[in-house]
């Protein structure tokens, strides 16, 4: 799995670049985690409440197994439980 990398580094910066001159504060977060442990939502929601998040926008691939659900069962996990706002984009 490819993580971090020069193109990761070129939108964050074009990210970060467009968010300030809305004076919205973007954060980055890469955590690795043990996947007999725990699961990819959980440790994003763990954040969440230990960062203090107000909001949060996260993609939705769709990548699920149910033809009716549009958005992946991460992305619907950290909707239903996060103590935030969530933002999804698809």
């Amino acid at each position: 799995m490819k993580t971090g990398g020069e193109d990761d580094k070129k939108i964050r910066e074009e990210v970060s670049r467009r968010a300030s001159l809305k004076n919205i504060y973007v954060s980055y977060i890469s955590k690795e985690y043990d996947p007999e442990n725990s699961s990819v939502s959980n440790e994003i929601l763990r954040i969440i409440e230990e960062e203090g998040f107000d909001t949060v926008v996260i993609g939705a691939r769709g990548k699920t197994l149910r033809e009716d659900l549009t958005i992946g069962s991460t992305a619907l996990s950290i909707l239903i439980n996060a103590p935030v706002n969530i933002i999804l984009i698809r």
